[in-house]
């Protein structure tokens, strides 16, 4: 968990008499608010020093509750049941994570959803977040004018509770988004507002959950909105109740069941310690300067789940107890290959095969015909902001994920403008995750045209809108005209699942049975595995097999088994499998006899396996078997069950190597302790890791592996910055290792199509044990599509649990170990070699001076520099020098550059002059 800066709050001490709240509310004016003026307003009196904060807070928090706005009576008793429960715990304050209104927020509709807590409201209590309802689905201000109205408060503002005991922050998360690499323009208001509170506890709300398990899924683009000064976030939008604690450590919960239905779960996020949607109901929260307790309390006054928060000696929020964490498994199927290559309709053609245009209130759609084409024409968005056409795939075609996939568009514009796709990605977790927009240009308007869009790590859960998979979004009310969808696998041909001996099962592995005991190890310098003799039986062994069902399940339908093996003696084996036509478990397939002369070298041999079943029917639920008669020995390092016959398996690729994946992009990425370029660790459950530091700087510390053998580290490439392929890059890993061992990369390889194929190992020496060092590997044909687990693109592995700790990597187009061409032209660098001036420490720059010369019989140089360092620009600057001259550039380094120089390490940067690149090495010395 992360350490906060003592200043981050003041250590409050209890006081001896509770603050009287009469009067402590003045509301401000909310008339003319705009949406996207930055700063926190102020609502309530500030922290008075000279009295005492109160004991104890007693505030209830509800969310996405306005159902009465639906004039229907039977959904207002559903609010009015949770209104009247939290009345029942006579709260001081009742706050709420948006939705506060479920419709379009019309007056009539918001006056009717606030009437059973208006007189919280006319009291000054009542202290709610809006949402997306509450805006009346537009980030206008006008479409939220009701909601100020009746609910008394401004579109973002901040309370101080209790004389500091409670700070309530609403940044206006439902309209303040992040992009990834802008922030929004509340942001440095925001964050000055938290990392100033002197409050005690310091609650934020924003009503699109960060992270959620239900509908919605994760909205990265709120996470802005998770600071370390803030004890707990709260959320609305997915109508279910959760506790998250997010792999950094902090506290999220979504109360979204306070009167309007509830709606699914799926597989719970990262960090879900609870979830619940089968009860309406609200939190209940107990607040005294020295704890908070959480109560999930259930219509009829069951508490469900609670936990207690409170602050260590350093000022972070720290979970004291909590009760039974459920962090649930998830039962949605999960296929690796979805059912069906490919859906589509044809609207001109009248053909639909596993896609289907579904009808929704903010989806309207007619059939039309359209330039002399049937189509499907979208409508005006009645609820505001872009016209959209959900889809929903038939869950027989297409379920679970990810997925490799793109989408082809056949569409017609009669004016300019652009579109998209918003899917599940399951690498992100995000139901709604923007795929790369459609531009129409002038010159194409009026005449149908056919994009293809790339969509990485798709999932088909119908988590959208109506069970819908995704949806077309086109900007601006555009009135885009459909003709035809078609959704298809990029993924090759066929499934194949793979075991490689030491390697993370693909798809197949071995299943521990009594009669087919097996062991790992080494044969001829390969990992194997080596079958034992079966204790029951001197006759036959047996090697049991499993196909992950995601891979393979059901049939009939062909299949071939290839091996790779070491015979250790003459004889012969055969697999049994079910064999679906004839209706038997243990089928024999044709047995494979081993000759003498192939004792002893490596040999692949191809087992055809017709009408094959995979149900998990043999013992152990295996679904087929390695038969060894007289229980011959077997040493396996690869065996391979695939759907595709390896007898028309197209020849290894040309020199122009596999086809591109659609969508491909190539730019270098890099992680840095406190420092990421594009390249991210990710948390899974064989990959743990933590960052520490010591006198050298920060690194990550890879941690033991508690799920099986050897050490992982899961790494995720932007898919923005780096995706598709196959690319050839090289990986550069900084590293060191407080032991002898050894570790490799394993990546996702475009040729073999492993999706864990190792590269040569890097050892770890006796003379190099507790030393930085740096590895560098070569990757000829690597892929990024999130295949690894936990939607990571590779991951270092340490074998025997190798405590790998790593201070730098960078994933890059170029050999590092080749020097760039240097500048030939007439301005160059003098110095190859320089030195920083170095703060020892504070906020203070380094420096470091690059002296330029121009050598030229013309009267000037005159040229753009650009310097760099880790793919990140450190200064660009049009730079003019007079002939015979030189000119001094000074740099100053901040962030990871600063750092790494700060500890004692030297630093390479890359120069460009014009179109040639320089590097230069930065030595540092004290300043």
């Amino acid at each position: 968990m992360r350490v906060t800066p003592v200043p981050r709050r003041l250590a409050a001490a209890a006081a001896a008499a509770a603050v009287t709240l009469t009067g402590l509310i003045t509301l401000a004016p909310t008339a003319n608010a705009a949406v996207d003026a930055p700063g926190l307003e102020l609502l309530t009196s500030d922290i008075d020093p000279a009295q005492p904060r109160a004991d104890v807070l007693r505030v209830a928090v509800v969310s996405d509750f306005g159902a009465c706005g639906y004039g229907i009576p039977a959904k207002c008793a559903d609010q009015n049941a949770v209104a009247d429960m939290i009345h029942s715990w006579n709260p001081d304050f009742i706050l709420t994570g948006g939705d506060n209104n479920q419709q379009q927020a019309t007056e009539e509709q918001v006056r009717l959803s606030a009437e059973p807590y208006m007189a919280d409201i006319e009291a000054g209590k009542f202290f709610p977040i809006f949402g997306n309802h509450d805006f009346g689905n537009t980030c206008d201000a006008v479409g939220a004018q009701y909601s100020m109205q009746y609910f008394k408060v401004p579109l973002s503002y901040r309370a101080v509770l209790g004389n500091g005991l409670l700070e309530w922050v609403n940044p206006n998360g439902a309209c303040q988004t992040s992009n990834g690499t802008r922030m929004p323009a509340i942001y440095d208001d925001y964050l000055a507002t938290v990392q100033n509170s002197q409050a005690s506890w310091v609650l934020t709300g924003v009503h699109q959950p960060p992270y959620s398990s239900g509908v919605s899924g994760n909205n990265i683009n709120r996470r802005w909105a998770i600071q370390p000064q803030v004890d707990l976030l709260i959320s609305g939008h997915d109508h279910h109740t959760e506790h998250i604690i997010t792999p950094d450590g902090d506290n999220l919960v979504l109360t979204g069941n306070g009167g309007d239905g509830t709606t699914r779960l799926f597989t719970p996020t990262t960090g879900s310690q609870w979830r619940d949607n089968r009860h309406l109901g609200a939190m209940r929260l107990t607040i005294t300067p020295e704890t908070l307790r959480a109560e999930f309390v259930a219509l009829g006054g069951e508490t469900q789940y609670e936990f207690t928060l409170g602050h260590d000696d350093a000022g972070d929020t720290i979970v004291l107890d909590q009760s039974e964490v459920d962090p649930g498994e998830g039962t949605d199927p999960n296929p690796a290959v979805p059912a069906k290559r490919e859906v589509s309709f044809d609207i001109a053609a009248g053909t639909s095969d596993g896609l289907t245009a579904v009808q929704y209130p903010d989806g309207p759609w007619t059939q039309a015909e359209v330039d002399g084409r049937r189509a499907i024409q979208l409508q005006t968005n009645p609820m505001g902001g872009a016209n959209q056409l959900y889809l929903q795939v038939d869950d027989a075609a297409m379920s679970g994920g990810p997925f490799g996939m793109a989408a082809e568009v056949t569409y017609r514009s009669p004016v300019a403008g652009s579109f998209n796709l918003q899917y599940e990605n399951a690498a992100i977790g995000e139901a709604y995750s923007p795929a790369t927009p459609v531009a129409i240009a002038g010159s194409q308007v009026g005449t149908w045209q056919t994009a293809t869009i790339p969509l990485p790590a798709a999932a088909f859960n119908n988590r959208q809108n109506g069970g819908s998979d995704l949806r077309l979004t086109a900007a601006a009310n555009l009135p885009l005209a459909i003709s035809a969808i078609t959704i298809r696998s990029t993924a090759p041909a066929g499934v194949t699942a793979r075991m490689v001996a030491g390697q993370e099962p693909d798809g197949l592995a071995p299943v521990e049975y009594s009669s087919g005991p097996f062991t790992w190890g080494v044969a001829d310098g390969r990992q194997v595995l080596q079958t034992q003799p079966n204790p029951e039986s001197t006759t036959s062994g047996n090697l049991y097999m499993a196909v992950d069902d995601r891979y393979l399940s059901g049939g009939p339908q062909r299949a071939w088994l290839v091996l790779t093996y070491l015979p250790q003696s003459a004889g012969r084996f055969q697999v049994q499998y079910e064999n679906a036509a004839v209706g038997t478990t243990y089928y024999n397939a044709t047995a494979v006899e081993v000759t003498a002369d192939q004792v002893g070298t490596w040999q692949t041999t191809t087992v055809d396996l017709p009408d094959a079943a995979f149900n998990n029917r043999q013992n152990g639920a295996a679904d087929f078997r390695l038969r060894l008669p007289q229980n011959y020995p077997m040493a396996i390092a690869e065996m391979r069950l695939t759907t595709i016959d390896p007898a028309n398996t197209p020849d290894p690729p040309t020199e122009e190597g596999p086809p591109t994946i659609p969508g491909s992009v190539l730019n270098p990425v890099s992680w840095s302790a406190g420092r990421a370029g594009g390249l991210d660790p990710i948390a899974y459950e064989s990959g743990p890791f933590t960052l520490e530091s010591d006198d050298t700087g920060g690194y990550l510390q890879v941690q033991r592996n508690t799920i099986n053998s050897g050490n992982n580290l899961y790494l995720t490439a932007d898919d923005a910055m780096l995706y598709g392929g196959p690319h050839e890059v090289w990986f550069t890993v900084e590293y060191r290792s407080p032991v002898e061992g050894r570790f490799e990369l394993q990546y996702e390889d475009a040729v073999t199509g492993a999706a864990y194929l190792s590269t040569d190992p890097v050892t770890v020496t006796a003379g190099e044990v507790g030393v930085w060092k740096s590895a560098t590997w070569h990757l000829p044909a690597a892929q990024f599509q999130n295949r690894q687990n936990g939607g990571a693109d590779m991951r270092l592995r340490g074998a025997d649990n190798l405590p790998l700790q790593i201070r730098s990597m960078r994933i890059s187009p170029t050999d590092p170990a080749i020097t760039p061409p240097q500048p030939t032209g007439p301005m160059t660098i003098r110095d190859t070699g320089v030195t920083a001036r170095v703060p020892a420490k504070g906020n203070a720059v380094a420096q470091v001076v690059l002296t330029l010369q121009c050598s030229t019989d013309k009267p000037w140089c005159r040229e753009r520099v650009t310097v760099t360092y880790e793919g990140e620009t450190i200064d660009t600057k049009q730079v003019t020098i007079e002939a015979d001259a030189s000119r001094q550039l000074t740099l100053n380094f901040r962030g990871a550059a600063r750092e790494a120089l700060r500890a004692g390490a030297d630093i390479t940067l890359d120069v460009q002059i014009g179109d040639a690149t320089s590097r230069v090495t930065v030595t540092p010395s004290a300043g």
